[in-house]
């Protein structure tokens, strides 16, 4: 219904547990040359020790999408949910 509202026929979707870098900049900019819009769906929750703060990923995005990205092309939408490592079969349990 929002991509409909906006008048988005094509949209690049894109999930991530991290802060932005270089690289997703890089790529999301690229998709936008080709699409209506960016879907920025960050990954919140339980994740292991070391993984960068739910706050500090949600902040970055919001000052990259405010400051930076094309006005109305992008949409930020958090996805709250323990992440899954891929490897020995066993979940992170630190939040």
């Amino acid at each position: 219904m929002l991509f409909r509202e906006r008048g988005w026929r094509t949209i690049a979707a894109f999930q991530t547990r991290n802060v932005p870098h270089l690289g997703h900049e890089y790529v999301q900019k690229a998709a936008l040359t080709f699409v209506d819009g960016l879907f920025v769906n960050p990954l919140v929750g339980w994740k292991k020790a070391g993984d960068y703060r739910d706050e500090v990923i949600v902040d970055a995005y919001r000052v990259l999408i405010e400051r930076y990205y094309p006005r109305d092309a992008v949409v930020l939408s958090v996805l709250r949910t323990r992440m899954w490592y891929a490897g020995r079969g066993r979940r992170s349990t630190t939040r």
